[in-house]
């Protein structure tokens, strides 16, 4: 009951975060130069629900894990890509673009993503998805908090954009939370399926990356809408798929899941980081050198 209350408010919150840092013109801007997240967001759609796929046809893994690793492959981007990909020094702006197109389009992607996985696999009796409380709890607790953000920064542009520091801090402080109160609320089951998670968490995340990279190939990126791009694929929404979990299918055990994918996420986040600073700044410098 406890999570069924905490776990909602909190994704709530980070989601109507991620409404306050988008723009009605971001989303003009895009539609100026739409390939990038057109390719990527389809690409996100595509790619991640077939990683999942492949890591469960893969491993070996019990069927919480199974559950809460397609829960995550069906979810949106996470708002937290935005804030690596600041810390990377690259496009901050394609990033929340990605991040909040992608949680829009989840009321529609998410439900037939996860009705796909139940049709075409052999996923445990307890993933059976209910697509109308599915989509109830996709307008609730993603659709409307984005709407309500975005609404606030139209009306209160002047205490956002002043505050914009505090209300990413905040966000990351909610996330944070989010993830101690999942792995608080069942530690016996994290701690029993830690190598399972681990294991399936590191595939999906280089599977991820993986497709990420193609696609930046494929698009033939500058190093500063590459990393966004890569960061965007890895990053899934935990927030919206812990509430999923214990709102849609009152199941902690698939939250404990997202919750190590999180954590098992962090290092690899790292990585991208500092290979991104190090291709925007050695361009930089050959950039200078040319001038």
């Amino acid at each position: 009951m406890f999570l069924d209350i905490t776990i909602p408010t909190l994704n709530f919150l980070i989601m109507f975060t991620v409404g306050t840092s988008l723009t009605f013109s971001d989303f003009k801007r895009v539609a100026r130069v739409p390939k990038t997240v057109i390719v990527a967001s389809l690409a996100q759609i595509i790619f991640l629900p077939l990683a999942g796929v492949i890591v469960v046809s893969m491993l070996s893994l019990n069927e919480f894990i199974v559950a809460g690793l397609l829960l995550i492959a069906a979810s949106p981007g996470g708002s937290i890509s935005n804030f690596y990909v600041y810390l990377a020094q690259a496009n901050v702006a394609l990033s929340i673009v990605m991040t909040g197109l992608s949680c829009l389009a989840a009321v529609v992607t998410m439900p037939l993503v996860m009705a796909g996985f139940e049709h075409f696999m052999n996923v445990p009796e307890t993933f059976h998805v209910p697509i109308d409380k599915l989509i109830l709890a996709l307008i609730l607790f993603q659709l409307l908090p984005i709407i309500l953000g975005m609404l606030f920064r139209y009306f209160k542009p002047v205490f956002v954009i002043r505050h914009e520091r505090w209300l990413r801090g905040g966000s990351l402080l909610y996330l944070s939370a989010l993830v101690i109160l999942v792995i608080c609320e069942a530690p016996e089951a994290f701690t029993l399926d830690f190598a399972q998670t681990f294991k399936a968490s590191a595939s999906m995340a280089l599977l991820a990356i993986l497709a990420g990279v193609l696609v930046g190939w494929m698009l033939k990126l500058e190093a500063y809408d590459f990393w966004p791009v890569v960061n965007e694929l890895m990053v899934q929404n935990i927030a919206l798929a812990s509430t999923i979990a214990v709102t849609v299918f009152h199941q902690a055990r698939f939250a404990s899941f997202a919750a190590g994918y999180f954590l098992v996420q962090v290092p690899f986040a790292i990585g991208l980081i500092l290979l991104s600073c190090r291709s925007i700044v050695a361009k930089q410098r050959r950039h200078n050198n040319i001038s």
